[in-house]
């Protein structure tokens, strides 16, 4: 038989099968891909799939390179009554290149993915994901996976109609050169239970509770036990104030092994009690004009809790990463973790306006800021100064289908400097498509980390020419540096039989064996309801740095 491309016979083959488009499984080839250039010169996948039985399958996706023995690799999958598993994973004997240059002798390299879920009971259900990797540059110099962080965990989890619980574990592998993976920590066990009750006129009462133990190779152990009690009460008036009141009681008791590692301050048991109280007011108004509706809400909040809380005797490890936007502004507890309190006494105001377009477009609108009788450790960490926190705003607007426009920003509160903040814009009509994205952060604390100061724009262009012509392209630089970090541009063709797409890439900071700079052109066929060939070519030299251009 022949293939045709516009009736130009491009390809013979003696005898050639395939299952039609009504056929969901079939056992066969895959579509191929191949990647020339990098640490391995050439790699080459020809997936095959086995369809063992309509709940399990196999799919054979050995990596073929010029410079090693074939890498074998494969995907398992099985459907079970209750449940299903998947398995993911590759095994070779391959040498690796340093970012310094260096090589190392042949070894075993390889990646193992795993998940699954299954339904025990109608109430239990248990979940697993697991992920490893023999090294931090294996992933991505297969083009497997684009990762820093691998990870791992296991839970038995419970759900009634008032209440749920999960018991647990969980660890993880740090695939950042620069990381110590002795100094991460791995959960065993991590238990974890919400209780809600039933809504009475006057409101309801909840009760949450935790605990956990961290261990590490090397560095602080430790174990920790943490519970919250309360009551919320929602009321709303007949005029539309909507009030809030929360009172709670929260204890916390840690035991710390080599606790100065971890931030605590000795080693030992510690034990804090922090209640709070939290009353909320919002008044939604709602105004009907021609063009559509504006939706405009104050809204005040009352946060009073203990000064301190001993936050600084307690080693911190899930409240590392310190955010102050409009997701977490009205938070009681603006910590992401529970290792750190936000403490003292504080007012919340702020003001949004929804507007809600007849023609289907949308556009939203927040400002507020916080103000405290003296400032408290999330303040602290976040880096604020004085009393009163930064003002955060943020707004999104969809006017029109050729319109997006997005902005948040944290500003100075005495001179509404720019301390932080994200633009993005989307326009043009479906032929013409540009985006453009801005992000600009000061240098600051965030919690026990300090974060560098960040310039980037990342700029994109789609033209599509006709009905089936499409060209496209994309560049990310950091301006701070004055260097590009990525940028790539493409053309493609598509119509209802074949699609085409060629392309180049040029990544300034590829985590692959070698690292650097890594230039790649790129082609993918595919034929519809066929299959087809993806094909990578690294071109010019590896570049274990990152000149500017």
């Amino acid at each position: 038989m022949t293939l045709d491309i516009a009736g130009v016979p491009v390809m013979y083959l003696p005898y050639f099968s395939h299952p039609d488009p009504t056929v969901d499984r079939r056992t066969g080839f895959l579509t191929p891909s191949l990647y020339f250039g990098g640490e391995f010169d050439a790699v080459a996948q020809v997936p095959y799939y086995w369809s063992i039985a309509p709940d399990f399958d196999v799919t054979l996706q050995p990596f073929f390179t010029v410079k090693s023995a074939p890498v074998a690799a494969a995907e398992v999958r099985h459907l079970f009554e209750s449940g299903r598993i998947t398995f993911d994973g590759s095994l070779g004997y391959l040498e690796r290149t340093s970012n310094s240059g260096s090589r190392s002798s042949e070894s075993a390299r390889g990646h193992a993915f795993v998940d699954g879920a299954f339904a025990l009971d109608p109430i239990w259900r248990l979940t697993f994901a697991g992920r490893a990797a023999s090294d931090d540059s294996y992933l991505e110099t297969f083009n497997i996976e684009d990762a820093d962080v691998l990870r791992s965990q296991a839970a038995l989890e419970g759900f009634w109609q008032e209440s749920y619980v999960r018991v647990g574990a969980f660890g993880v592998q740090d695939l950042r050169e620069t990381a110590e993976q002795n100094d991460t920590p791995f959960a065993l066990p991590e238990i974890r239970g919400l209780y809600q009750g039933a809504p009475t006129r006057w409101g309801s009462g909840f009760v949450e509770a935790d605990a956990r133990a961290l261990l590490r190779s090397k560095g602080a152990d430790g174990e920790s036990a943490s519970a919250t009690i309360g009551w919320r009460a929602p009321f709303t008036t007949a005029g539309g104030h909507r009030f809030d009141l929360e009172a709670s009681a929260r204890g916390d008791v840690y035991h710390t092994r080599d606790g100065v590692a971890a931030g605590a301050a000795d080693d030992g048991v510690v034990a804090r009690a922090a209640p709070r109280l939290v009353a909320g007011w919002r008044y939604p108004l709602l105004q009907q004009n021609g063009w559509g509706s504006l939706i405009v809400e104050p809204r005040v909040q009352a946060v009073a809790a203990l000064d301190g809380a001993r936050n600084r005797d307690i080693p911190n490890e899930d409240s590392r990463a310190v955010e102050f936007d409009e997701g977490n502004f009205f938070s009681p507890d603006r910590f992401v973790g529970r290792d750190r309190i936000d403490d003292g006494q504080r007012l919340d105001y702020g003001i949004s306006a929804t507007a809600l377009f007849q023609n289907g477009g949308r556009a939203y609108r927040f400002v507020g800021q916080s103000s405290a009788r003296k400032r408290g450790d999330f303040a602290r960490e976040a880096g604020m100064s004085g009393q009163s926190s930064d003002i955060v705003a943020a707004a999104t607007a969809s006017p029109a289908p050729w319109l997006d426009l997005a902005y948040r920003a944290r500003l100075d509160k005495r001179r509404f400097d720019v301390r932080r903040q994200e633009i993005s814009i989307g326009a043009g009509p479906s032929w013409l498509r540009g985006e453009l994205a801005y992000v600009e952060a000061d240098a600051e604390s965030q919690g026990p980390e300090v974060s560098t100061a960040v310039e980037q724009l990342e700029a994109g262009l789609a033209v599509r020419f006709g009905e089936n012509w499409r060209v496209s392209a994309r560049h990310h630089r950091d301006l701070d540096a004055g260097r590009s970090l990525l940028w790539s541009a493409s053309i493609a063709y598509q119509d209802e039989c074949i699609s085409v797409d060629l392309g180049f890439a040029r990544d300034f900071a590829s985590q692959a064996d070698g690292g650097g700079r890594e230039d790649t052109v790129f082609l993918r066929v595919n034929f519809k309801h066929l299959g087809g060939l993806g094909i990578s070519q690294g071109v010019g030299e590896r570049s274990g740095s990152n000149p500017v251009p």
